[in-house]
């Protein structure tokens, strides 16, 4: 629509006076801070549209004293777990009139250190984190004794200071291991990620918890924890655990990439799952219900992590009166397919976990 005014942009002086109304009834009908009558937000509102005026968004920071952004740092926008998050973010807080600024520290912990004060530095109203692990809760601690709030997302720290949004992982590791014992299965091979990350320690935590209830003594060479980039790493790994006399009967691998090499391994050294080898994956990309025999998994539910954290960091910068940091801990869910053998090829949902 061509601009009635020219080629200049509009400003609110001149929705003011094609309106004839006053400044503050304008600057209320765009923020909504203060009552004003339909009739007048309606001739405001048409006046906006006809001039095709937009706010100008420093001058509303500035009267507002915020920036009406926030910060969401994750460890690696790479990883098919994470996206889901980042939309749910987005989503949640564009309701709420917020942007987010997205950094990604690539399992980094200076890189997550220099990302930190960068979204310091452009006074984000608020912070949500997947951290890299415990290094940098120094400084998150100062972010948020200056004002700004901060939510953990996904990877639950050593202090309980902050708000925090996990899955219940060690109720995932636990399940998971004692669903293949049921089915028959001894030597259970995990899969896991590194042990800085806290959602590999509960993981593996719940698979000692499991092989203790059910009285499996833990053979400690089926314990295969693999650094970044996980795919090769779990490669070489599994490849060297498979040729060895005594190999597992069953894996169980802690995320969609470990799953994919487990797979990819099994089939490489000419074995079938789940008849030579069984196999349960952690997350549930759509590629895995495709497969000969459909993957059996522990799913977590990524999008509510990310609506979950959202509406918590809304509270806070909605100044609700919140005491103390709240901890939310999301079920899990087993998937039951026919990777590790199951009959039948209907998928079998059940709830591990609970909401704290």
């Amino acid at each position: 629509m061509k601009n009635p005014l020219g080629g200049c942009l509009a400003t609110s002086i001149d929705v003011v006076k094609r309106a004839g109304v006053s400044r503050a009834t304008v600057s209320n009908v765009i923020s909504g801070a203060r009552y004003v009558s339909p009739e007048l937000i309606e001739r405001v509102e048409a006046v906006i549209c006809e001039l095709n005026y937009y706010p100008h968004g420093v001058a509303r920071s500035l009267a507002a004293k915020k920036t009406f952004s926030v910060g969401l740092l994750i460890p690696r926008i790479a990883s098919p777990f994470y996206p889901p998050i980042v939309s749910a973010v987005e989503k949640t807080l564009g309701k709420g009139g917020y942007s987010i600024i997205l950094g990604d520290s690539n399992e980094n912990v200076a890189k997550e250190e220099k990302i930190l004060r960068v979204l310091a530095e452009k006074r984000v109203d608020g912070l949500l984190w997947v951290p890299c692990g415990d290094s940098n809760v120094g400084f998150i601690r100062t972010i948020k004794k200056s004002g700004t709030p901060v939510v953990v997302i996904d990877r639950r720290l050593g202090t309980c200071e902050f708000d925090t949004v996990v899955s219940d992982n060690r109720a995932a590791g636990k399940k998971a291991t004692e669903y293949l014992f049921a089915l028959g299965y001894r030597r259970v091979a995990l899969l896991t990620f590194s042990q800085k990350i806290a959602p590999a320690r509960e993981r593996l935590e719940g698979y000692y918890e499991a092989h203790e209830r059910s009285g499996v003594k833990v053979d400690k060479s089926l314990v295969c924890i693999v650094g970044h980039p996980e795919f090769k790493n779990a490669r070489v790994k599994l490849a060297k655990l498979l040729q060895k006399p005594g190999r597992p009967e069953a894996i169980f691998a802690c995320s969609d990439l470990l799953s994919l090499s487990a797979i990819y391994e099994t089939r490489r050294a000419g074995l079938n799952i789940p008849r030579d080898l069984a196999i349960l994956g952690f997350d549930d990309s759509p590629w895995g219900a495709f497969l000969e025999a459909p993957l059996t998994v522990i799913t977590q539910d990524t999008q509510n992590l990310g609506i979950i954290a959202a509406q918590m960091l809304l509270k806070r910068l909605n100044n609700k009166q919140i005491d103390s940091p709240q901890i939310v801990e999301l079920p899990v869910k087993l998937i039951r397919r026919r990777s590790c053998g199951e009959t039948g090829g209907q998928e079998d949902f059940h709830m591990l976990g609970s909401i704290v």
